[in-house]
């Protein structure tokens, strides 16, 4: 049955639409009104060996093992203990073991919180000898202290016998049977100690932990570029932080994550991160346009097969990505290919950034002075592309300086982006690059380099379309 609404007649005119604007305008804020949803934030919890003994034992021989986590927001629940030659050996917080194979082992330990994450690995070394041979024997080989402020140093130990041959790798090379080595790290770091004899060969690894400011592995948003109504999905990965939040709207959230966003016009969505040692930022943008305004974006990660490192003597490497110099006082250039035949013919370049992040150091490669980034067409790579010297200007093809490790992407300049249309208007399918420090060495009979491992540099280009 329908429901009549009453008004009185002697209301006037005025004072029914005063009432009738008041209406609309508490229905209008009801909807507008959505509630806000909190991220809980978990802190992640952190494992301690307190006991591995004996670090040095006969095959049979029995090893004690006890480990304890904290966890600053809850409880450990979980334990494991983890053998680099026999696997995962035990899930409980202390146990011994008689079983445990004849070699140089290095034993992982994490622990779990009562929400399912669980701790980065702590390590510690020690060696099961069989009974009957006469392999190597690694007595000691520790990092004091192991965990370390970026810019901060720690030294590294080693204590062999029966070994002919002794390297540690990460750049120290050859080493004496008995020795220590003052270290300084950029970042987290895995150093493998390597003994020979006639016979055998063993290894043994230790690790020293670099904190300093929170790094932001990435920060995307995906498509970067929505119509009115759509959708992005906002994507972030950060390490090494105690907290992190996005602006605007969205507050405090975990250190890796996704969420839907649906800006009603173009914005910059900032994600920052910190800790006791300092914060970082980095910012990704979502245009919001018409149908007809639709921007497009490319991602290329370098072509590793069409890249590499050119010594000064003429020598190509494409698997050790290096800047630098050597041990023999030998400057090294880095050179990278980024795919760009993608791009449409009627592509018109808004933007491009090229990400360097990624890398990490070997001993002082700023005391060569700036590090440069030069556009370089250097087609396929040979001997000749070892540049002896060091132009400045974007005439001469200079993209970027700087004179510490990139911790964020940087965007080209207009001139660049009018560089990158003509090559897509002509068809160039290559954009190269090449990477080298202000001088060739600092005569110091040290490898000192910038090294590219685990990621690879990257090219992202946002276009529309004629």
């Amino acid at each position: 049955m329908k429901q009549r609404i009453s008004i009185n007649k002697h209301v006037s005119h005025s004072n029914l639409l005063a009432l009738l604007t008041l209406f609309l305008f508490t229905a209008a804020s009801f909807i507008s009104c959505t509630p806000a949803t909190q991220q809980a934030v978990n802190k992640e919890p952190v494992a301690y060996i307190d006991t591995l003994a004996p670090t040095y034992a006969l095959a049979g021989e029995t090893i004690s093992f006890s480990g304890h986590g904290t966890d600053q927001d809850g409880n450990i629940t979980g334990y494991s203990w983890r053998s680099s030659i026999d696997g995962v050996i035990n899930t409980t917080a202390s146990f011994s073991s008689t079983t445990l194979s004849a070699g140089s082992h290095t034993i992982y330990f994490k622990v779990q919180d009562n929400a399912g994450v669980w701790s980065p690995e702590t390590s510690k070394a020690f060696t099961i000898a069989s009974k009957d041979t006469d392999a190597p024997i690694i007595n000691d080989f520790s990092i004091s202290p192991p965990e370390i402020a970026i810019g901060s140093a720690t030294t590294l130990r080693w204590n062999i016998s029966k070994a002919t041959i002794i390297t540690i790798d990460q750049g120290i090379g050859n080493v004496s049977d008995k020795g220590e080595r003052v270290i300084s790290p950029a970042v987290t770091t895995t150093y493998t100690l390597t003994a020979k004899n006639s016979g055998s060969i063993v290894t043994s690894h230790v690790q020293v932990r670099v904190k300093g400011p929170p790094t932001i592995n990435s920060f995307t948003s995906n498509p970067s570029s929505i119509t009115i109504g759509g959708k992005s999905l906002l994507s972030w990965d950060v390490s090494n932080s105690l907290d992190v939040s996005i602006t605007p709207d969205i507050g405090t959230v975990n250190p890796k994550g996704t969420i839907d966003v649906s800006p009603s016009a173009t914005t910059n969505y900032i994600l920052t991160a910190t800790n006791a040692l300092g914060s970082s930022s980095q910012e990704t943008k979502i245009r919001v346009t018409s149908e007809s305004e639709i921007v497009y974006r490319l991602d290329e990660i370098a072509i590793l097969g069409e890249s590499g490192t050119v010594h000064q003597d003429g020598t190509i490497d494409h698997k050790n990505l290096r800047v630098g110099d050597d041990d023999l006082n030998k400057g090294m250039q880095l050179f990278y290919t980024f795919d760009i035949s993608k791009l449409p013919n009627n592509a018109i370049i808004r933007s491009a950034t090229l990400d360097l992040r990624g890398s990490t150091v070997q001993i002082r490669p700023f005391t060569l002075g700036k590090l440069r980034v030069y556009n370089d067409q250097f087609g396929l790579l040979d001997s000749s592309d070892f540049k002896i010297n060091f132009p400045e200007g974007t005439e001469n093809g200079l993209l970027f300086t700087f004179t510490s490790l990139p911790n964020i992407s940087f965007s080209l300049s207009q001139y660049w982006i009018n560089r990158l249309q003509s090559m897509a208007n002509a068809g160039t399918p290559r954009f190269q690059i090449r990477l080298q420090f202000e001088r060739f060495t600092n005569d110091d009979s040290e490898w000192d380099f910038v090294r590219y491992t685990d990621t690879n540099p990257k090219l992202t280009i946002e276009y529309t379309k004629r």
